[in-house]
């Protein structure tokens, strides 16, 4: 099956304007590189079961598509109010990104993907733009990449003269404020100070923020660093108290928790890349040697936890064991696991989690969904406690920061 357009139902649920309103939690899934087949069918099941309690938006990552599949995955899902091209621009060489490397075939056949211009332009400020327009976006990230730690304030300054060219060409259209950076912003409190109140005095409302997070333990596991979930918190709370709408990009579960505090919203998907922008491990083997067999994961909605999907199944036989079925995990139980199947189960169950955040009181509800996963583990004897990979190690840390 291709992402070739196909008829799609009338939309059910939240237009473009409540989505980005900040009056409900936007949920942007990304499309991943694999197993994406299917994902269109995600949105319309989002809107049917939530329909105007929870922003959805589809987002799709240029670089690392050509422009005709790029076309075609958003003609696909064109139903959807909210569509983001994300340009990328952190992947030039030189950005700044720890990360960065040499574009590759694909990468450089963006013609907008070059290294940023040492002075504003608008020629080159346009070509980013009309890629993101010319591939289907509805919502446009400025022409903004990598924001350096060195010089704060001048990086800074820097960056927001670029927003302003991104904004005198876009006008009223909407558009999000795109920045990325190291962890440090959040968890240094000179810069994070620095970051909120730039956000605090801008006149732009809507901010797209990413942040490069040390190495996660395990793969497809939590954030656990103390001073950047605080460091989240305070980004969230002290700019939901200005009004301005935060969306943490390819932050997993760790953005549902900071939008339950304030931010308007966040981004995953069914790959770790997308779940969360973070340094990996280099991934090496003796020449010759077989690599390990995939692990087949599933998504936990009581324990809040992607876990090895034999304990997985185990657990779902346990008492006060809360099962959240999706049409995927109703596909598994029917026929075999698959990677595809178990991530489109893991967005349908995040799409719960965010659009049960919907209230006066989302830090207090996210609080006692957390809690009532952790009083499960608790309740398990010895012998059927979770352990390796299947061990969740961040609900006693999210329930203090959402205290």
């Amino acid at each position: 099956m291709s992402d070739q357009p196909t008829a799609a139902a009338p939309w059910q649920g939240a237009t473009l304007k409540r989505s980005l309103s900040g009056k409900v939690p936007l949920l942007i899934v990304n499309r991943s590189h694999q197993n994406a087949q299917r994902l269109h069918e995600v949105f319309g099941h989002m809107a049917a079961e939530h329909g105007k309690d929870l922003g959805v938006a589809a987002q799709i990552r240029l670089p690392g598509m050509s422009s005709a599949g790029a076309t075609a995955f958003m003609s696909n899902v064109q139903h959807v109010p909210v569509r983001i091209a994300d340009p990328e621009l952190w992947r030039v060489p030189n950005s700044g990104w720890p990360s960065a490397k040499p574009l590759n075939t694909n990468e450089s056949k963006w013609a907008y993907l070059t290294a940023t211009p040492a002075k504003v332009s608008a020629p080159w400020t346009k070509s980013v733009l009309d890629a993101q327009r010319g591939s289907g976006a509805s919502v446009l990230l400025s022409a903004t990449g990598w924001l350096s730690e060195a010089n704060a304030s001048k990086s800074l300054a820097t960056a927001m003269e670029w927003v302003a060219e991104s904004r005198r060409q876009v006008g009223s259209d909407p558009m999000l404020v795109n920045l990325t950076m190291d962890s440090k912003w959040l968890s240094d409190t000179t810069l994070r100070n620095a970051l909120i109140d730039e956000i605090v005095e801008s006149p732009e409302r809507s901010w797209y923020l990413r942040f490069w997070w040390p190495e996660v333990k395990p793969r497809y596991g939590q954030l656990l660093d103390d001073a950047l979930l605080r460091g989240y918190r305070e980004l969230a709370t002290a700019t939901a108290l200005e009004g301005k709408r935060v969306y943490l990009a390819n932050s997993g579960l760790t953005g549902w928790v900071a939008t339950a505090l304030g931010a308007a919203g966040f981004s995953t998907g069914q790959a770790w890349g997308e779940q969360a922008f973070a340094a990996t491990r280099p991934m090496g083997s003796q020449k010759g040697a077989k690599r390990p067999p995939r692990i087949p994961r599933m998504f936990d909605s009581t324990v809040l936890h992607t876990m090895d999907f034999n304990e997985y199944s185990r657990l779902r036989g346990m008492p006060k064991h809360r099962e959240y079925s999706t049409p995927y995990s109703a596909e598994i139980d029917a026929d075999v696991h698959t990677a595809e199947r178990a991530g489109l189960h893991y967005l349908l169950a995040v799409g719960e989690l965010t659009a049960g955040l919907k209230g006066t009181r989302p830090h207090f509800l996210a609080h006692r969904r957390v809690r009532r996963g952790q009083n499960f583990i608790d309740g398990l004897s010895p012998v059927d406690q979770l352990n390796g990979i299947s061990k969740p190690l961040h609900l006693t840390p999210w329930m203090k920061l959402l205290r």
